[in-house]
């Protein structure tokens, strides 16, 4: 986070996750086909790219709708979803630390 505020980060982190998740404008604009999830490599790079973001620690994703909640981390393969399932965003929880693994 070199000069740049830990919440002025999670600030950014949650405006980009917003705003890629918007099911009408978000995934580049092109906003998100019914039936499509987005895939945790994509998501990675996309924080990662969020000026003051060293590295991400832990990304999960979680599915809500009419049964219980599924949450999708690392290694784990995406659920199957029916084809009326539409991507949005959200409450994300974004937790920024100075800490450097390694560092002394």
């Amino acid at each position: 986070t070199d000069g740049v505020g830990l919440s002025a980060v999670e600030s950014s982190v949650e405006a980009t996750l917003t705003a890629h998740l918007n099911p009408l404008t978000g995934r580049d604009g092109a906003g998100w086909a019914f039936g499509a999830l987005p895939c945790l490599s994509d998501l990675y790079a996309l924080v990662e790219g969020v000026d003051g973001v060293d590295h991400l620690v832990t990304l999960t994703l979680t599915l809500e709708g009419s049964g219980d909640p599924i949450t999708v981390g690392e290694g784990a393969d995406p659920p199957s979803v029916s084809d009326d399932v539409l991507v949005y965003s959200g409450v994300h929880d974004v937790v920024a630390d100075l800490s450097r693994e390694g560092s002394r």
